[in-house]
């Protein structure tokens, strides 16, 4: 990973207001803000870890809600995606006690059948008719939404700008890993998950970019590198470290990244590297017109 980036914190901000910090990408989290009603701001944070939140329903009903848009689902919705081959009796059944531990996992321990609960107890979570609810960003944070906060403004903001490269770290740094990995196949989480994993990706070409536009090929490569042990045959990052490293006069490690690419494509995808990627790897084979005015023109546009 690029120095630069190990020095941007990915500890998550938290505002006044926030009670709950969930962690989803690269894990599943649970965080609870200590003395949710002290009134000093710096409240210290502790994981949930108790048995109820090891439940394997639990986990999967929040995985859930968070996935649903607006972080709220009917109870109907929740029975299709969670429990489609139980009969309807038994899915209620088994969805009404799941909501029951969640609530109290989420800070409703207190709360009995006919109580009110306390108003931030109310806010992390909440029941209307048959509708389930989570608690907005203010109060409870979630990483993932961050994230694609992030994604957006990079997007929005000019790469001239002053503060561009930190932004892009900042956002690269919270991007910790899959989307609530412990959810290997439900089809409810795929589709952001793999949504999530292509803007991360195109966040590290854009910095890898950033960097050699800049003339910081060393910064270039570890970026490049880190993406390539996530992502063996992404093609782009392979022809961007091929040309990071011809500007370093690393020749050598250019060909082996390059052999080490179309090995990996040709073992795992029965593929071969496109025509711009092995016209580049001839070009830098041959060694012949390279030149610091040419090399970033060989690199196709993306």
């Amino acid at each position: 990973m690029d120095s630069n980036l190990s020095s941007v914190t990915s500890q998550p901000t938290a505002a006044e207001h926030t009670v709950l910090r969930i962690s989803t990408l690269g894990q599943f989290r649970l965080e609870e803000r200590a003395q949710a009603r002290s009134k000093q701001k710096n409240r210290s944070w502790h994981v949930i870890d108790d048995a109820a939140w090891q439940q394997r329903s639990v986990r999967a009903l929040l995985a859930y809600l968070i996935c649903c848009p607006g972080r709220r689902s009917t109870r109907s919705q929740a029975i299709v995606a969670l429990w489609p081959n139980d009969d309807v009796s038994t899915a209620r059944n088994t969805l009404n006690k799941t909501l029951n531990v969640l609530r109290k996992v989420l800070g409703h321990a207190s709360v009995k059948p006919g109580q009110v609960s306390q108003t931030d107890q109310v806010e992390r979570f909440w029941t209307d008719g048959d509708w389930f609810i989570l608690g907005d960003q203010e109060r409870v944070w979630l990483d993932v939404d961050d994230f694609e906060k992030l994604v957006e403004q990079v997007e929005q903001t000019d790469s001239q700008s002053p503060g561009y490269e930190e932004l892009l770290q900042k956002a690269i740094a919270l991007y910790s890993g899959d989307f609530l990995p412990e959810e290997r196949s439900a089809e409810w989480v795929m589709t952001r998950r793999q949504a999530l994993r292509r803007k991360w990706i195109e966040l590290l070409l854009t910095l890898s970019s950033w960097h050699m536009a800049h003339d910081k090929y060393s910064q270039a490569i570890n970026v490049l590198n880190s993406l390539l042990v996530k992502d063996p045959t992404n093609e782009l990052a392979i022809q961007q470290l091929m040309i990071a490293l011809m500007y370093l006069k690393r020749r050598g490690e250019a060909l082996r990244a390059y052999q080490r690419f179309e090995n990996t494509l040709s073992r795992d995808y029965k593929a071969t590297p496109a025509p711009e990627t092995l016209n580049l790897y001839q070009v830098v084979r041959s060694g012949e017109g390279l030149t610091n005015g040419n090399l970033l023109t060989t690199l196709p546009s993306r």
